[in-house]
């Protein structure tokens, strides 16, 4: 990544009227654009020609331009929800965060020159870009400054950036001889806790980098496995991963505060809310630790009936509710209380829910149906195939912005 990378052309962007061709809509009257379902049992998606596309050189590049096809899929009929679309970006989306009304993500192909975007929320435009030729890994916002840690491509090794989240500077602030974990870096105002990992041999570390020059103020051997997701809340940095091991850090010293026998899901970070530390480990469902100890406080069981330890996600909180994914089956319950519905998909789910509109939204693995299920009862709302495969689902207030493959897209919900 350096300062000279950025892009500020806002190319790459597909407005509402042409997202269309994108997703295939089968309402498109005065720009306005819906996914609908008939009574029929079945979604039909028309596409047809735009008289007012954009041409010329302030076309975008990568456009797709409408055709006349019709797409007939089998869905449940009468879906009681709408999807208005509003945009759309081609690349491959990753690691991202979101700050209000801007959407900071990494591009995963490692053939572009497309490293890291921030794209605003309300209508997909670009703020800037910043090149880099290898995989962003993880993502972290601390005030205005964005902390990536970036792999090589052949994964031997890697460093850290830091990226002015205003202007899109970048530069490499920690050079290390081994790839970043995936966990995101941990920031207080004077520490950034960065982890990485061997693929081959070598042992697994984490790193505590003082903010001012960014040198190492302590390091530390990881045994059993490495860092795949933290939260740090009141200068305590909570860690999991590492083979069954999950705990409490002290960012400026290295020093673990505790640790239990816990087994952090994967691609997950843990919550703290009113005081107290939630997550979801693979085994036991969600759990709810006091920070302070350690000690467990609550837990709601659900059984993992799958050896993909990847197929467990959450927590994602709606109020005093909270939803999780185990395998195929994507649980809600009440903090403190009992389970509230449990529904079964037809495959399962890698990342967490998204709750726009009163509806969870999912994406199933290795499919392009997205699920919508109702906030109160679980019942499928809504079900529809998307244009790609669908990695993840994201609420970003009254938008979901949906990851597939080669494309983020993001959308309105309404309940006609």
């Amino acid at each position: 990544m350096s300062d000279d990378s950025m892009s500020r052309d806002g190319s790459c962007v597909v407005r509402r009227r042409d997202v269309l061709a994108t997703v295939g809509s089968l309402v498109a009257s005065s720009g306005c654009l819906r996914l609908t379902a008939t009574g029929e049992g079945t979604t039909t998606r028309e596409t047809q020609s735009d008289d007012d596309t954009t041409t010329g050189e302030d076309a975008p590049t990568d456009t797709e331009q409408p055709d006349s096809t019709t797409e007939t899929t089998e869905t449940t009929p009468e879906w009681d929800v709408e999807l208005d679309p509003q945009w759309s970006q081609h690349f491959e989306p990753g690691e991202h965060v979101l700050d209000d009304d801007v959407l900071y993500v990494a591009d995963r192909d490692q053939t572009s020159d497309l490293g890291l975007l921030a794209l605003n929320v309300a209508d997909g435009s670009e703020r800037w870009t910043v090149s880099a030729p290898y995989r962003t890994r993880s993502l972290s916002l601390a005030g205005r400054t964005l902390y990536a840690g970036v792999g090589e491509r052949t994964e031997s090794d890697g460093a850290l950036y830091a990226v002015d989240a205003e202007s899109g500077s970048a530069e490499s602030v920690f050079d290390a001889d081994q790839s970043p974990t995936v966990g995101p870096p941990l920031t207080t105002d004077d520490t950034v806790v960065f982890g990485t990992t061997y693929h081959d041999e070598g042992e697994d570390r984490l790193y505590g980098l003082s903010r001012d020059g960014y040198d190492v103020s302590w390091s530390s051997s990881v045994e059993d496995g490495y860092y795949t997701g933290g939260v740090l809340a009141d200068g305590t940095a909570y860690l999991g991963g590492f083979d069954y091991q999950f705990g409490a850090l002290d960012p400026e010293t290295g020093e673990w505060a505790w640790q239990g026998n816990w087994q952090l899901a994967p691609d997950t970070d843990p919550v703290v809310r009113d005081g107290s530390l939630f997550f979801v480990d693979t085994d036991r469902g969600l759990v709810r630790l006091d920070p302070e100890t350690g000690e467990s406080e609550w837990s709601h069981e659900v059984e993992r009936e799958t050896n993909v330890v990847s197929h467990v996600s959450g927590p994602v909180f709606d109020g005093d509710v909270v939803y999780l994914t185990v395998g195929p089956n994507v649980h809600a319950t009440e903090v403190g209380g009992d389970g509230l519905w449990s529904v079964e998909l037809p495959e399962p789910v890698r990342y967490s829910p998204a709750v726009v509109g009163d509806v969870v939204w999912v994406a199933t693995q290795d499919t392009d149906v997205l699920h919508g299920l109702d906030v109160e009862t679980g019942e499928t709302v809504y079900r529809e195939q998307l244009p790609a495969r669908t990695e993840r689902t994201v609420a970003a207030g009254d938008r979901l912005v949906a990851f597939l493959d080669d494309r983020v897209l993001a959308f309105t919900v309404s309940r006609p």
